[in-house]
């Protein structure tokens, strides 16, 4: 998908709502990695492909949506795995029961991430504009 959509251009996204092609743009323009390792993590039915699609049309670096996809889905398999070890015969119940709660967890961390980057790289921006004002007489 991701080549057929670098391909493909804007075409390829006709069929997503443009308000939420306008949000994944944003997401994949500011944590580009992130944003598609976290839609990886998560299970169906958060949807993964219009990340995919607008990847390839925004045209994100190959080993870049190389490294999150499987970043994501490493983390992702890695839990249902350990899951399936620890709860072998209800370990498809405890998914469905508890997926939600992942999820939440997975956007709390990933929001506290987020506020913490804009945090620092605005501290980091005063700090450079403080060092360069002359000294005030």
């Amino acid at each position: 998908m991701y080549w057929v959509a670098r391909r493909a251009g804007l075409v390829a996204l006709r069929r997503i709502k443009p308000v939420r092609r306008e949000r994944v743009e944003s997401l994949l323009g500011r944590y580009d990695m992130l944003a598609i390792m976290a839609t990886a993590i998560l299970p169906p039915p958060f949807p993964f492909k219009p990340f995919v699609l607008s990847a390839g049309v925004f045209k994100l670096k190959l080993s870049r949506f190389i490294v999150a996809v499987f970043a994501g889905r490493l983390v992702r398999f890695t839990v249902e795995g350990l899951l399936a070890i620890v709860f072998p015969e209800t370990a498809g119940d405890v998914i469905k029961q508890h997926g939600w709660k992942v999820l939440l967890a997975v956007a709390v961390a990933a929001t506290l991430l987020i506020v913490f980057n804009i945090l620092r790289s605005r501290r980091a921006r005063s700090l450079a504009v403080g060092g360069l004002q002359p000294p005030i007489e």
